[in-house]
């Protein structure tokens, strides 16, 4: 009986020594790595303000391609959101939201695993020679929880190793988007804009891999709107438009629209016509526009470009920013498509 007393004793004297050890620990523990990568700041932060494509560099994707990811709040910056939900216990269930985002130079998500706790992660992208440095930081902070402080001793040799590999595949990422690019910047200014009547269609569409479904979409949207304008006498007045609602990797909703004119009349009985066809009004007040040359697979480089801009300017964009067509995707090359992109300015 003393043997078992003296075994207590002594393991509840392991027990406070690891507790008095604990709390001598550091409460925020911090892992890095970083990599310079052949593409510019801009093409970098459009790949990390979202997480449409997250899984193309994440190092943990090949642990369990069946597992379930679902999208959910803005495209992009701060407020988007990614949840995925897996039978392999190296995978498990959690989220990651965009929490800050600064153009060019850092994205920060929060990552919530619920019993497993959150954490904070951060992307900083420094402009060098050639390209970008780009370094990925994960904070952890024990706060009083004495098992959390002990795990921080291990979590560099943990999580480093897995930092590095999702680093190593953005690198390959960025840089075939990069090459996609055309050498010269879009061209961008501020417009102050008039408001347009416009004829438009709430639709969506599936997001497959090769657009297609995407393109006969809009193929159909268009077809309808333009049978509706000839139906109430109303003319196309400017190239077609389209303003995205949402967009994740399952299915886009949006509005395809093209501006008319048309006799007042013509235009009041139209509004009054019912159907899914509706008349409204674009957008009027300051924009940023940029000037897209090539395909529309690029255009999430565009966008990067447009928020560099504004926050070089000192402006904060409103929403949602829209696209004009200004030329047919059908008879001109990849290359030549020109794309008028337009983001509303917040005024204070």
């Amino acid at each position: 009986m003393a043997t078992i007393r003296r075994l207590v004793k002594f393991l509840l004297l392991i027990v406070a020594l690891l507790l008095v050890i604990a709390y001598l620990l550091p409460r925020r523990t911090e892992v890095a790595r970083w990599l310079t990568m052949q593409a510019p700041p801009s093409v970098v932060f459009s790949r990390l303000n979202t997480f449409q494509g997250f899984n193309e560099y994440s190092p943990w994707y090949d642990l369990d391609p069946q597992a379930k990811y679902a999208w959910s709040g803005p495209l992009r910056g701060v407020g988007a959101r990614m949840t995925w939900d897996s039978n392999n216990a190296k995978v498990g269930h959690g989220s990651q939201e965009i929490i800050a985002s600064e153009p060019s130079r850092r994205v920060v998500t929060r990552l919530d695993l619920g019993s497993g706790g959150r954490s904070d992660a951060t992307w900083l992208i420094e402009p060098v020679e050639n390209g970008s440095k780009v370094r990925w930081m994960l904070t952890v902070d024990a706060g009083m929880n004495p098992i959390v402080r002990w795990f921080g001793l291990f979590l560099d040799r943990m999580v480093g190793p897995d930092f590095a590999k999702g680093l190593a595949r953005l690198k390959i990422v960025v840089e075939r988007d990069a090459s996609k690019v055309a050498t010269s910047s879009a061209a961008i200014e501020v417009l102050d804009m008039a408001a347009m009547d416009i004829a438009y269609l709430s639709t969506q569409a599936e997001n497959t891999p090769d657009k297609a479904k995407i393109s006969a979409e809009f193929a159909r949207a268009y077809a309808v709107i333009g049978a509706f304008l000839a139906a109430n006498k109303l003319q196309m007045s400017g190239a077609p438009m389209a303003t995205t609602r949402t967009f994740d990797k399952k299915v886009w909703v949006f509005d395809p629209a093209i501006p008319v004119s048309g006799a007042a009349d013509a235009l009041t009985r139209a509004a009054k016509a019912g159907g899914a066809v509706r008349i409204g009004k674009s957008f009027a007040g300051k924009a940023v526009r940029a000037v897209h040359v090539g395909p529309y697979a690029t255009l999430e480089q565009t966008y990067g470009e447009i928020q560099s801009y504004l926050h070089e300017h000192g402006l904060n964009a409103g929403d949602p920013p829209w696209e004009q067509y200004i030329n047919d995707p059908g008879n001109t090359p990849q290359d030549k498509l020109v794309t008028y992109v337009f983001w509303p300015i917040k005024t204070p």
